[in-house]
C-alpha cells in the first residue's frame, strides 16, 4: 500500500506545501526566467527532470519561468549547492522578502482602505448622513466579504398534522368551570411558541396550606420594552388556547406581566407538557413531546424563548456605529442549551456554545452559566427568516439594522418605532463626539 502512485503522489503534495513556506527572492526583471531556462537546458536537458530535482510541481515551475510568482530561497540554494556555477546570478536579486510577505502585504493595505473608510464613516455619523453612511457599511460588508457558503434552508413539512395531547387526567376546579377555561387538544405552532414563552420568563406552582391548594401562573417582561407584545401577541394567544379573559398590567417587582390561577392549566403544563414546577432556573429544558413532533414546533418553541430570555446587540467594531449583529442566550440550564444547539444544528443554522464560571460575593459561591451565540450577517439574517420573532421589541432592532445597516444602542422600543415611522433619524443619537 505504501509503494502505490497514489500514496507516493500524495506524499511529495504534503512535502511540496511544506516546502512552499519559505523566503522568497526577487530578481531583476527577466534574470528569474534566465536563471531557470539556462540551468534547465544546461543541467536537465527536459523539464521533467528539473521537477524531480526540486520537488515542486511543473504549474510552480511555469509561473516561476513567467515571473508571475517569484523564486523560493530554497530552491535557489539548492541549485547553487549542486551547481556553483551559477552562483553569479546573486548579483541579480534586488531583496530577500521573509515568509508570507504576501499576506502581511495585503493586511497593511487593507487596514488601510478600512481606516479610510472608517474615516468616511465618522464624518457620515457626525453630518447625519444616513445615505452616505449606508454607503461606507456597505464598503464594509463588500471589504469583509464572507467566502462561507451558506446552506440551504431546511425542508420542512408543509402538512399541518400535530401530534394530539391526552388532557383527560386533568382536573378542573370548580373556578375553571365557572370560567370555562378550555385545554388544546392537538400541539400546535402556537402552543409551541407559548411554551417557548414560558421557559423564558413565565413560572408556575402549587402551593399547599392546611385550607386550600393554590394554583399560581405569572409570566412577566420589561415594563416599556414588552408591554406592546404582551398586549397584541401573548395575552391573545393564551385567550385563544385557553379561553381566558386576561389583560396584562405593571406590577410592583417592575414587571409588565400577567397572572392567573387556574388547576386545570397549570395541571395540564405540568402534566401534558411537561413544564416544571417551582424554579426552573437550572433544569429548564424544551419538552420531549414538542421535541417528538418534529422540527417545525421546534423552531416555534425556540422562538417564544427567544422573545423572552435571549438578547439580541450591535457591537461598534468600527469604533463608528454599531452595526455588527449578535444573537445571545445566557442561562444556567446547561440541558436547554445543548438541546437548542442540536435543534440549531437540523436547521442548518451556525452558532456556538461555551460554559463560564464566576464567583458571586453576595451568595459566596461560585456561579455556572451556560452560553449560545449567533452572531455575523448572515447567520442573523438566517436565524430571522427560520426562527423567526413576534415580539417588536427584538423585531424593530433588526429592522432598523436591515434599513440602515446599523441600530443605535440603549433605546427602548417606542424610540425604535419613531425611527422606523421616520420620525426621527437614527444617526441623531450619535450626536455626542464622544460615543464615536
Amino acid at each position: 500500500m505504501n509503494g502505490s502512485p497514489l500514496f507516493q503522489n500524495r506524499f511529495k503534495s504534503q512535502k511540496r506545501e511544506y516546502v512552499m513556506q519559505d523566503c522568497r527572492l526577487r530578481f531583476v526583471e527577466g534574470k528569474q526566467r534566465k536563471f531557470l531556462e539556462t540551468v534547465i537546458q544546461k543541467e536537465f536537458k527536459h523539464l521533467n527532470g528539473f521537477v524531480l530535482f526540486i520537488g515542486y510541481s511543473r504549474r510552480a515551475v511555469f509561473h516561476w519561468r513567467k515571473e508571475q510568482l517569484l523564486l523560493p530561497k530554497s530552491v535557489f540554494e539548492k541549485i547553487y549547492n549542486s551547481f556553483p556555477e551559477y552562483n553569479w546570478f546573486r548579483q541579480f536579486i534586488l531583496e530577500e522578502l521573509p515568509v508570507n510577505w504576501g499576506a502581511a502585504k495585503g493586511r497593511q493595505a487593507s487596514a488601510l482602505n478600512m481606516k479610510r473608510i472608517q474615516n468616511k464613516m465618522k464624518d457620515a455619523v457626525l453630518n447625519c448622513d444616513t445615505a452616505g453612511l449606508r454607503a461606507c457599511l456597505n464598503s464594509v460588508k463588500k471589504h469583509k466579504a464572507d467566502n462561507k457558503t451558506i446552506p440551504p434552508l431546511p425542508e420542512l413539512s408543509a402538512e399541518k398534522s400535530y401530534p394530539l395531547l391526552d388532557t383527560s387526567g386533568v382536573a378542573f376546579s370548580r373556578k375553571d368551570l365557572v370560567k370555562r377555561i378550555i385545554l388544546p387538544r392537538e400541539l400546535s405552532i402556537d402552543l409551541c411558541y407559548v411554551v417557548g414563552a414560558h421557559i423564558g420568563d413565565g413560572s408556575m406552582n402549587i402551593y399547599h396550606d392546611h385550607r386550600k391548594t393554590d394554583y399560581y401562573y405569572k409570566c412577566g417582561g420589561h415594563q416599556t420594552n414588552d408591554k406592546y407584545w404582551y398586549d397584541h401577541v401573548l395575552v391573545p394567544l393564551k385567550n385563544k388556547l385557553f379561553n381566558l379573559q386576561l389583560s396584562a398590567k405593571d406590577f410592583s417587582d417592575g414587571t409588565y406581566a400577567i397572572q392567573f390561577r387556574s388547576k386545570a392549566i397549570v395541571c395540564f403544563y405540568h402534566e401534558c407538557i411537561g413544564l416544571p414546577l417551582g424554579n426552573k432556573c437550572e433544569k429548564a429544558d424544551i419538552p420531549k413531546i414538542i421535541l417528538n413532533a418534529g422540527l417545525p414546533c421546534a423552531l416555534s418553541c425556540i422562538s417564544g424563548i427567544f422573545d423572552t430570555d435571549f438578547t439580541i446587540t450591535f457591537k461598534n467594531k468600527n469604533n463608528t456605529v454599531h452595526a455588527y449583529p449578535l444573537i445571545e442566550l445566557k442561562t444556567k440550564s446547561a440541558c436547554l442549551v445543548k438541546t437548542i444547539s442540536k435543534i440549531l444544528d437540523c436547521a442548518q443554522i451556525p452558532h456556538s456554545i461555551s460554559d463560564c464560571s464566576r464567583f458571586d460575593k453576595r451568595f459566596g459561591k461560585i456561579i455556572e452559566s451556560h452560553s449560545l451565540t449567533i452572531s455575523g450577517r448572515a447567520n442573523i439574517a438566517r436565524w430571522f427568516d427560520i426562527v423567526g420573532s413576534r415580539n417588536p421589541n427584538y423585531l424593530s432592532k433588526y429592522l432598523i439594522w436591515k434599513k440602515f445597516g446599523f441600530c443605535p444602542p440603549h433605546l427602548n422600543y417606542p424610540q425604535r418605532k419613531e425611527i422606523l415611522d421616520g420620525i426621527k433619524n437614527p444617526l441623531e443619537f450619535y450626536n455626542a463626539p464622544d460615543r464615536i
